[in-house]
């Protein structure tokens, strides 16, 4: 009866307990990680659950609206310890410490947001992908056709579709949309 699921996969990052710890644990290899979503990705569809970013899945309807601001580079605000938020172009969080914030709620900046390379690295991250026709309602401007020329090179890989001026990443693709 669950209708949405998030699966990501754990990155290891630096200044965390897993980084310090990384050499003992017992970690999958890359390669496994990547099977493993794969694998992921395929059983949910198997049960019903469509894919509409590269680590969230529903069934039909119930997509996260508040996740979806995010890959549409919407804006959003985030109130408490360690909130983010994107406003007026304008990103800003909050310290982490709940005490500071208590005491002295004022906003960390943390730069512009919703510029066209971010917006289009965002799109990617969607199942919908990178549409020509909502860049352009949103920059009034097409998509530079450079980004087109290059992604042909991906669909030659086999890691992506372009179709009707979208470029849309496939499983595989999704697996490398960070790099």
């Amino acid at each position: 009866s669950v209708k949405h699921i998030s699966a990501y996969m754990l990155k290891v990052e630096e200044g965390t307990p897993y980084h310090t710890y990384r050499n003992s644990l017992n970690l999958p290899d890359e390669d496994t990680v990547c099977e493993m979503y794969l694998h992921t990705v395929r059983r949910l569809r198997e049960r019903g659950y469509g894919q509409y970013e590269v680590s969230n899945f529903c069934l039909h309807g119930y997509e996260s609206r508040h996740n979806l601001r995010y890959w549409h580079c919407e804006e959003y605000l985030g109130i408490g310890p360690s909130a983010h938020s994107f406003l007026n172009g304008r990103r800003f969080y909050f310290e982490r410490d709940f005490n500071s914030f208590i005491t002295d709620p004022t906003p960390i900046p943390d730069g512009e947001g919703g510029r066209e390379d971010e917006y289009i690295m965002l799109c990617l991250r969607l199942n919908e992908g990178l549409s020509d026709k909502k860049y352009y309602e949103r920059f009034g401007k097409h998509i530079d056709r450079k980004v087109f020329q290059r992604a042909e090179d991906f669909e030659k890989m086999g890691l992506l579709t372009i179709e009707n001026d979208t470029i849309r990443l496939n499983e595989e693709g999704f697996l490398l949309s960070n790099t």
